[in-house]
């Protein structure tokens, strides 16, 4: 309809200007009529609009009811019908200062849906974080979670941390399924902010257990492991005025490579870390129950401490670890201990290390001694226990 007005608006003016008044006067009535349908049907539109209920349809109808009437007064004033005349200007001044109302109205509406926008993006970027840690997106070079694309990846060294709660199975059965979550809420409302405040992040939580990732240097995850375990023990106390279960965490510290990235489908997409430096770092803290210790790191961690002596650390043994070929050495950090226990561990250390090589080298006998002298003075060293142990299920002499 806006159209055919305009084109027949267009094709009036040139008649106007092309022939004499007396022809475009004789047809003047018909240009008429057409304006009277038009106004007819743009009150029809209001009016639907109105029953409609769409926004602004009762100022609309307002300004645009007084340029028509206006208008209907110019056609009747030229045929002499009324006196006063033309007005339509006038009107139509009124219809464009109720679309300039609507238009600002409608600005100030879409500014506010904007802000209300921005706000909830920011509150989705915020809750995405909690799933994707935005460490991850700040390695992979990525502002925000919708940067991400699938087969991102990049490959640096870092320090992995695996920590597990110990016989956490058997704790579970005891405890209803709202317990259990409670209890691994509040035990990793504890955990977390160590890593983080350690400069390292969490990656994944695997049921009990926790897999955390420090970009920068090894001298964190041991910081943040021995915060760990000097947390846990306040927690005890607070679990014991409750009448629970003390519990006890092992935590493995291994770096190496690892291939940090994003897999999976487009419509289902997940950070991920993989590399034999994690599985090593998992299987390293497994070990933390074979020896009986707490922290136990690998010699790869060990030797690129910046900081080496602001750990007090013992040799613990090589082992094997599956889907490696090399044996690995691993130490048993003591910083974890509390301080009367670490000072057993230290007063020992001299010998356990010796018996240790003693150990590795073959020489099993006097390992065996040194173990049995160790376990006099300290009986509470668990690492002596399992040595002293298996060399006696394998026959060898102690005494």
């Amino acid at each position: 309809m806006a159209w055919a007005n305009i084109i027949l608006g267009f094709l009036a003016c040139l008649t106007v200007i092309a022939f004499p008044v007396r022809i475009y006067a004789s047809y003047l009535w018909a240009y008429h009529i057409v304006v009277l349908a038009s106004v007819i049907s743009s009150v029809a539109i209001w009016v639907v609009a109105i029953v409609q209920k769409q926004s602004g349809a009762y100022i609309s109808l307002s300004g645009g009811l007084v340029a028509c009437l206006a208008a209907i007064n110019d056609l009747l004033f030229y045929q002499g019908r009324v006196p006063i005349g033309p007005i339509f200007h006038y009107g139509f001044l009124v219809f464009i200062l109720a679309q300039s109302y609507l238009l600002a109205r409608l600005f100030a509406r879409t500014y506010e849906g904007v802000i209300q926008l921005s706000e909830s993006l920011k509150n989705t970027n915020t809750s995405l974080a909690r799933f994707v840690p935005r460490e991850f997106l700040k390695i992979l070079d990525r502002t925000n979670i919708t940067e991400v694309r699938l087969g991102d990846q990049v490959q640096q060294e870092m320090t992995v941390m695996f920590t597990d709660i110990r016989s956490f199975t058997t704790l579970s059965e005891q405890m209803s399924p709202e317990e259990n979550f409670n209890f691994l809420n509040s035990y990793l409302r504890r955990m977390t902010p160590l890593v983080n405040n350690a400069g390292g992040f969490v990656d994944k939580y695997i049921g009990d257990a926790v897999m955390a990732l420090f970009p920068g240097r090894p001298d964190d995850a041991l910081r943040a492991a021995i915060e760990m375990q000097r947390e846990i023990r306040v927690y005890n106390r607070h679990r014991a005025l409750k009448g629970y279960e003390p519990i006890s965490i092992g935590i493995g510290i291994h770096t190496g490579e690892i291939m940090l990235g994003i897999i999976g489908h487009e419509n289902r997409m997940e950070g991920t870390v993989i590399s034999d430096t994690v599985n090593t770092g998992s299987r390293i803290e497994r070990l933390t129950r074979k020896y009986g210790v707490m922290i136990i790191a690998s010699d790869a961690t060990v030797s690129a401490l910046e900081h080496p002596d602001d750990f007090q650390l013992r040799l613990l043994g090589r082992v094997r670890v599956k889907g490696r070929r090399e044996a690995l050495r691993i130490f048993h950090v003591l910083d974890g201990h509390p301080e009367d226990v670490r000072s057993l561990f230290l007063s020992t250390r001299p010998r356990f290390d010796s018996a240790v090589e003693n150990a590795l080298s073959g020489r099993y006998q006097q390992a065996a001694l040194d173990f049995q002298a160790i376990l006099a003075e300290n009986p509470i060293d668990p690492a002596a226990r399992f040595y002293l142990d298996r060399m006696d299920r394998a026959g060898v002499e102690t005494t």
